[in-house]
């Protein structure tokens, strides 16, 4: 290990971590993993997630969003969420479970997220915002929808990272 390198230890609550890891330009990210419960599969599962999860705020920065709105955190989990259940509830399965880690509202979660798109939506790469969602946008609106984000950006994730 250099000088320069930086090991964090302890327990973090998980959009703290994706808030920290998201500010991390170093693409040589190492996670490792232990297994409590002595169950390997379980604990490679976790290590991919966390590989993905480190993607995905990497992905949310270039188009645009920022790391500091909770807006953010939650569309990380809305999006691992919806890859994990494709056909869930935006309002009766995934909003609530969010609302319920972090220790909030459901009501806050929709608007946090609505208004992050919007921050986020005419900042970021252009080119990468056509290529995920292309011509799904109705144009008279302007932007999408949460759902319609959340569901084009897991479809996104799914193919090419």
């Amino acid at each position: 290990m250099t000088n320069d390198s930086k090991m964090i230890f302890g327990f973090y609550h998980k959009s703290e971590l994706i808030r920290y890891l998201s500010t991390c330009d170093d693409e040589n990210l190492i996670f490792a993993a232990i297994d409590c419960s002595g169950e390997a599969e379980a604990s490679l599962r976790r290590i991919q997630e966390i590989e993905e999860n480190t993607n995905l705020p990497r992905l949310l920065s270039t188009l645009g969003f920022s790391s500091r709105l909770h807006g953010f955190a939650y569309i990380v989990e809305a999006i691992t969420m919806c890859r994990q259940n494709p056909d869930a509830s935006m309002t009766k399965e995934i909003y609530p479970k969010i609302a319920d880690i972090h220790d909030t509202t459901v009501i806050r979660v929709e608007r946090n997220i609505r208004s992050s798109i919007e921050s986020a939506w005419n900042r970021g790469d252009l080119t990468l915002r056509n290529r995920i969602f292309g011509n799904s946008i109705n144009p008279e609106k302007g932007k999408p929808t949460n759902r319609q984000f959340i569901c084009s950006l897991a479809d996104y994730v799914a193919s090419y990272m």
